[in-house]
């Protein structure tokens, strides 16, 4: 469908639906969209991108989703090294199923916009991503979570494993108690 937005014709990559949903379910959407101080569009469309990028493939996969006690208590209990083994392939195993899937490339910039920005952050593995390029030229990747040192050391050295695996590029990070920073070397 086309529009004329500012007096340019524009490619309006919008469908518009109509949806007709339980009453009590739409008042929680309109709650929720109010505490976040977001239209109930997009939080309608929000829920539905989740659905479609994240937990359908969940359901697929046969994914549990675990309480972050328990998540917690698992990171402290298992080898550092096990984990971040167990993390890597399991990542790659299931993003290249994904990706072949979803025809996202095996770039850099899809694991940003695909796995970094919206899977992962949905899986609850940190809280807050960001990336931009320093004034070297490397491109950053900043992982931010509340689980610690020893997950910090974890999701730093599965994040360059998958970047190499997926990307073919080399990557380093540095650890924190609350954040990660990993630097994708230039290609």
């Amino acid at each position: 469908m086309w529009e004329i937005m500012k007096g340019d014709l524009k490619l309006n990559n919008k469908s518009n639906v109509t949806l007709s949903i339980d009453t009590a379910i739409f008042n929680e959407i309109k709650k929720d969209s109010k505490n976040q101080t977001i239209s109930v569009n997009t939080k309608i469309n929000t829920i539905l991108a989740k659905h479609v990028l994240f937990y359908k493939h969940l359901e697929d996969q046969e994914g549990a989703s675990i309480p972050r006690k328990y998540f917690e208590a698992f990171i402290e209990l298992l080898d550092e090294n096990k984990h971040i083994e167990l993390l890597t392939n399991v990542s790659v195993e299931t993003m290249q199923a994904v990706y072949v899937h979803d025809n996202i490339p095996f770039t850099l910039d899809g694991l940003i916009k695909h796995h970094f920005e919206k899977v992962a952050l949905w899986a609850g593995a940190y809280r807050r991503f960001r990336h931009y390029v320093d004034e070297e030229g490397y491109t950053c990747l900043v992982f931010d979570h509340k689980l610690g040192i020893k997950w910090s050391r974890i999701l730093g050295a599965s994040i360059c494993n998958m970047i190499r695996e997926m990307a073919n590029q080399t990557s380093t990070f540095k650890a924190l108690s609350t954040a990660v920073l990993v630097k994708v070397d230039k290609k």
